[in-house]
């Protein structure tokens, strides 16, 4: 350290005062010593901001996941809802195959109500009113009968499963048209009808058929998956029935689905209820009973595998995820492609740096036969 003397006078004495600086050395500790605390600072920023980062794409995911299983929970809590009865078996110029969810046989036979000529069809010949399966699986993949403006948004994803839901809109409609397919509803029957008569008291429904998938793109990216929902509506002023896709959610990469089952029988249309309108069991779609007519569907088991919209560089997803059908038996049966048919039921490994979100939740049929 240097000094210098300084001198004052006060009065007739002089005081001499010795002022000291400082040396290099001491400034460069000086300087250090702000270095580590800039550098402490900056580093507890950093850390807090990427923690804010990961805070905010986990409260993304469960966001996402929240709004499609509320979606989802609509339709298929109102499945079997045909207006003033609960049992589409009852349904007049309705097309039923083998699969009968309700628990009576029904016989087979050809939409006649929808031209052939409309978009209507596009599902499939029978496919919007095929009303006894008010809940329908396609099980690990996407229905091939889907064409035209039933097709996919871009991909469907390969193994994921595919769910339809078949009722009665909740609002009741002021009039009959020839360019939507409706629902003529009394206390103990209840009609399809495209254009038809439905005379009061009875009253007029539409036809509600959502089929839920999930897709390789979204809207807004070709590589951020979404779940999907293609709808029955109206068509164009005279062209009859249409379907629609619409984007439900973006960041949904799978959905994996079980059926709640109610063991039971039914003697006839509207005879006997099933013995049990509880789920008894739950089963894959392509379970024997479900494709019997031993029971019913009273609920729907989802599992929906959410995927942040972007890579985090910091995380790698090392997880096995198991769910639904998706297993990985002895350690083996893994994959990280869902987009590969022969991958269907093995466990997801994804090893990227996508976060991601495993939600299920179980929805109760409020319209069964038999509650």
């Amino acid at each position: 350290m240097t000094a210098h003397k300084a001198s004052t006078r006060t009065g007739t004495s002089i005081t001499t005062i010795a002022v000291k600086g400082v040396t290099l050395i001491e400034l460069m500790v000086s300087v250090v010593i702000g270095l580590f605390l800039v550098l402490g600072a900056t580093s507890l920023y950093v850390r807090s901001r990427n923690t804010a980062d990961i805070d905010d794409s986990v409260a993304r995911l469960q966001e996402t996941a929240r709004y499609a299983m509320s979606v989802i929970e609509t339709d298929v809590r109102m499945s079997n809802y045909w207006g003033l009865v609960n049992d589409a078996n009852l349904a007049t110029n309705k097309v039923a195959a083998a699969v009968n969810q309700g628990g009576v046989a029904a016989a087979s036979g050809a939409d006649t109500l929808v031209p052939s000529s409309s978009h209507g069809k596009d599902c499939g010949a029978n496919y919007a009113v095929d009303v006894t399966k008010y809940v329908q699986v396609s099980s690990d993949s996407f229905p091939g009968t889907f064409t035209s403006h039933c097709a996919a948004h871009s991909n469907a994803v390969t193994t994921a499963d595919t769910l339809t839901v078949r009722r009665a809109s909740t609002t009741i409609d002021t009039a009959v048209s020839s360019d939507k397919l409706q629902i003529c509803a009394s206390r103990n029957s209840l009609t399809i009808i495209l254009g038809g008569a439905c005379t009061a008291p009875d009253e007029i429904h539409s036809l509600v058929t959502n089929t839920y998938y999930v897709d390789q793109a979204s809207d807004q990216s070709s590589s951020l998956p979404s779940l999907r929902r293609i709808s029955l509506v109206s068509g164009a002023a005279g062209a009859g029935p249409d379907f629609r896709d619409d984007e439900v959610v973006a960041g949904v990469e799978d959905m994996q689905i079980e059926l709640g089952w109610g063991q039971g029988t039914e003697t006839a249309v509207s005879g006997t209820p099933p013995a049990n309108a509880q789920a008894v069991s739950y089963l894959q779609p392509s379970n024997a009973s479900i494709t019997g007519n031993t029971g019913q569907v009273v609920a729907v088991r989802v599992w929906l595998l959410i995927r942040s919209e972007t890579t985090d560089k910091s995380y790698k997803d090392t997880n096995i995820y198991e769910y639904g059908n998706r297993s990985k038996g002895a350690g083996t049966n893994v994959t990280n492609d869902l987009n590969n048919a022969a991958n269907a039921g093995k466990a997801y490994k994804p090893a990227d740096n996508y976060r991601r979100l495993l939600v299920s939740k179980t929805f109760f049929i409020r319209n069964a036969i038999g509650t």
